[in-house]
C-alpha cells in the first residue's frame, strides 16, 4: 500500500500527495521499510520529479530512484549539497566568500552537466535534466534507469571469453564517444559498468555510468576518498591512473580511462586485481611504482591471442605508453578479434591508420612471453594471421594470402574447403617394403630350382 514517507499516512494511489498537506508525496511501503528515516523519500524535485527509493550513498551526494512525473518513467537522481560542493570550491580558492563559493560552485555544475548532455551513445547512460532544488540547497542530475548486472557481479561469477569480448568492445564504444567530445570518465570501475538487455531484441548491452561526475562535482580524482577504510580496496583506488594517484589533476586525459579499463579488463580475465594491496594506500604506491604485472588467464578461458599484451600496453605507468584514446583501443580490440586481420588503412585518415604491425607485436609480444602453467593457460591453436613488417600499414598488404596453418587432425575437413584453382602438392615416391623384397628373393630362388629339376629329369630321359 501506497504511504506518506513522511508522517507514514496511508494513500489510496501511488506518487500521489499526502492528504496532511505535508508536502512529501506516497511511495511504496516495502521502499519506506527498507529505507526508513532518509528524508529525501517522497520529496518532490522541482516539481518533476519524485525520490522514490534510495540506489547508494557516496561521500559527496546520494543515489535515488526516482519517477519523472509527466513522462512516467523511472530515473535516476544523483543528488549533491551545494555545501560539499562549496568547501571544494573554498579548498581551491580560499579568498572567496561562501556566496561568491556557492554561485561558482552551481555555474561549473551546470556548465559541466550541459557538456554530459551531449552523450548520445547507446552504451552511455543517458542525462536527462539536471538543476537546482527550489531552496537553492541541493543540485541534481537525472539519468536514465537501466536495471541489470553490474560488472562487479560479472567478475565475481566469471564470464566466458565472448562475453568479455563483447563488454571490452561496447565499454570502449562509449569512451570513445565520450572522448571525442573532450570527456573523461575519471572514475571508471566495474561499479560503473552496467550489464543490461534491450527491451526491443533482447540483445546484451553495455551501459557506462557517471560519465564526468567526478569533474562535474569539482573533484579531478577521487584520491581524497582512498583513506576513509579500508573497504575502498575494490573500489576506486584500485583502478586510478599513475597520473591521477600521484595528483596531478593537470595530466588526466583519455589514457587515464584507457588505465582504469585495463585494470578493470585484466579483472575479467585473469579474476584478481593488477595489483592486490593490503590497505588503499598500498594500491596508490604499486599503481605508480610496481612492475606491469603478467597477465595469466583464468583456467579453461581461451581468449584471442594477444590480449595480454594488450592489456599490458593499457597498464603502462606513462601516459604516452599506452593508447591515446578509446578509439585506438577499440580498432586494436576489433583487430585481435577478427582473426589477426588488421583494419583496412582507407577506413581511417592520417594518423588513425591501424598498423598491422602493431597487432602483429602484440601476438609476438604473447609468443616470447614465459608461458603460464599447463593448468591456467589452455593449448591454442593458431589462427589464420597477416604476416606482416613492422612499421607496414594494412593498405601495403592487400593482395597477400595469410598463411594457412591448419590445427592438428583437422587436415581431413580441407578437401571441402579447397577452391577450384587448387593443386594438389605431388605426393612423395613410395618406398618399397624389406619384406616384398624378401619374397621376390625366394621366388627367383624357387623359378631356379623348378628349372634345375626340369632339365635333370630331361636329361636322364635322353
Amino acid at each position: 500500500m501506497p504511504i506518506c514517507p513522511h508522517c507514514e499516512t496511508p494513500t489510496a494511489q501511488l506518487l500521489a500527495p499526502c492528504p496532511s498537506g505535508d508536502g512529501f508525496y506516497s511511495i511504496e511501503e516495502a521502499e519506506y521499510a527498507s529505507f526508513q528515516g532518509d528524508r529525501m523519500l517522497g520529496v518532490p524535485i522541482s516539481g518533476r520529479y519524485i525520490v522514490t527509493g534510495v540506489i547508494g550513498r557516496g561521500a559527496i551526494g546520494r543515489v535515488y530512484k526516482g519517477r519523472q512525473l509527466g513522462v512516467d518513467r523511472d530515473v535516476v537522481l544523483k543528488i549533491f549539497k551545494v555545501d560539499s560542493l562549496v568547501d571544494e570550491e573554498l579548498g581551491y580558492q580560499p579568498g572567496k566568500t561562501v556566496i561568491e563559493a556557492r554561485e561558482d560552485a552551481r555555474e561549473r555544475f551546470i556548465r559541466e552537466a550541459r557538456v554530459l548532455g551531449q552523450l548520445t551513445h547507446p552504451n552511455c547512460v543517458t542525462l536527462y535534466d539536471f538543476g537546482v532544488s527550489e531552496d537553492e540547497t541541493m543540485l541534481y542530475i537525472a539519468m536514465e534507469f537501466v536495471a541489470g548486472m553490474s560488472m562487479r557481479e560479472a567478475i565475481q561469477r566469471g564470464l566466458k571469453a565472448p562475453a568479455i569480448m563483447e563488454i571490452m568492445k561496447q565499454t570502449l564504444s562509449a569512451l570513445r564517444e565520450a572522448h571525442a567530445l573532450s570527456i573523461v570518465h575519471r572514475d571508471l570501475k566495474p561499479e560503473n559498468i552496467i550489464l543490461s538487455f534491450r527491451k526491443e531484441s533482447n540483445e546484451p548491452v553495455v551501459k557506462v555510468l557517471d560519465f564526468g561526475i567526478a569533474k562535474l562535482v569539482g573533484k579531478d580524482s577521487s584520491i581524497d576518498r582512498a583513506h576513509t577504510s579500508a573497504g575502498m580496496l575494490f573500489g576506486t583506488p584500485a583502478y586510478m591512473s599513475p597520473e591521477q594517484c600521484r595528483g596531478a589533476s593537470d595530466e588526466v586525459g583519455a589514457h587515464s580511462d584507457i588505465y582504469a579499463f585495463g585494470c578493470m579488463c585484466y579483472e575479467l580475465v585473469t579474476g584478481h586485481l593488477p595489483y592486490n594491496g593490503r590497505s588503499p594506500q598500498q594500491l596508490i604506491v604499486m599503481h605508480q611504482e610496481a612492475e606491469i604485472p603478467r597477465v595469466h588467464l583464468r583456467t579453461g578461458l581461451d581468449m584471442p591471442q594477444g590480449i595480454e599484451a594488450f592489456l599490458q600496453r593499457c597498464l603502462a605507468k606513462e601516459p604516452k605508453d599506452r593508447y591515446r584514446d578509446a578509439a585506438r583501443a577499440l580498432r586494436i580490440v576489433e583487430g585481435l578479434e577478427d582473426a589477426w586481420e588488421p583494419r583496412l588503412a582507407h577506413l581511417y585518415e592520417g594518423s588513425d591508420v591501424v598498423h598491422s604491425a602493431e597487432i602483429e607485436a602484440l601476438r609476438a609480444a604473447t609468443e616470447r612471453a614465459e608461458p603460464a602453467p599447463a593448468a591456467d593457460r589452455p593449448e591454442r591453436h593458431e589462427q589464420s594471421v597477416v604476416e606482416t613488417v613492422m612499421g607496414q600499414e594494412a593498405a601495403s598488404l592487400q593482395g597477400e594470402l595469410p598463411e594457412q596453418r591448419v590445427p592438428p587432425g583437422a587436415m581431413h575437413t580441407m578437401a571441402s574447403r579447397q577452391p577450384d584453382s587448387y593443386v594438389a602438392p605431388p605426393r612423395p615416391q613410395e618406398r618399397s617394403s624389406p619384406h616384398a623384397s624378401l619374397l621376390v628373393a625366394l621366388a627367383l630362388l624357387m623359378a631356379l630350382g623348378g628349372c634345375a629339376i626340369l632339365f635333370f629329369v630331361l636329361y636322364q630321359r635322353l
